[in-house]
């Protein structure tokens, strides 16, 4: 028997992930929390990609459906807010290709939120939270392995700290963490300031360093 190409195994793990969450939103205590939405791929999976992105957690200010599968195309590439950003600073560094045609995007945490809830899914999440919270770290963790990314860009101290990653390298302003190189699951990781309230000199930074790997690659 032929053995399953990457983009095969890609899928049926990635079926398998929304098997899994579908069966976590029938307990009731689990189905309760999620109010505004849920979201496990932003876009196609696409094995060894140029870049994996990972945010913490989807807005609830665009859509608030239950993704039961993943979207046909990259949802980044016509969405406001993040996306519009995200379109921007990859045209600035010129990344605007892989974000079109090699990218993929993951949530740190499943379940959407608004800017105001944010916080009942951090560090000190408790109850349902915690584990949605840890259901969505275990999956994406998972997933980035069977993904094989040349780079992930982590956006934000929620997303970092979500996934364990120790930033070295770092860089700093008055308003935290600016840039950061490390690894997540063994793929080179590069830190960007989250894209809701960001310096475009310092995205760019981070963006300019992904393309170094990327094209390294």
């Amino acid at each position: 028997m032929m053995e399953a190409s990457g983009d095969q195994k890609l899928k049926e793990l990635l079926r398998e992930a929304y098997a899994d969450t579908s069966e976590k939103m029938k307990v009731p205590a689990m189905g309760a929390v999620v109010e505004k939405g849920l979201i496990i791929s932003y876009g196609p999976p696409i094995s060894r990609p140029d870049m994996l992105l990972i945010s913490f957690q989807g807005g609830a200010n665009t859509h608030r459906d239950i993704h039961y599968t993943w979207p046909e195309k990259l949802l980044y590439l016509k969405s406001k807010r993040f996306g519009a950003a995200l379109r921007n600073r990859c045209r600035d560094t010129c990344l605007y290709r892989s974000l079109e045609r090699s990218a993929m995007a993951l949530p740190a945490v499943f379940p959407q939120a608004s800017d105001g809830e944010s916080g009942d899914w951090g560090d000190n999440a408790i109850g349902a939270y915690a584990d949605w919270r840890a259901h969505s770290v275990h999956w994406v963790k998972r997933l980035t392995r069977q993904i094989h990314p040349k780079v992930v860009i982590v956006f934000g101290k929620n997303a970092s700290q979500a996934l364990g990653i120790d930033w070295k390298r770092k860089e700093r302003t008055a308003r935290g963490l600016t840039f950061g190189v490390s690894t997540f699951e063994g793929y080179p990781a590069v830190f960007s300031m989250h894209l809701s309230r960001h310096k475009k000199w310092a995205v760019n930074k981070s963006f300019e360093y992904a393309k170094g790997i990327i094209e390294a690659g």
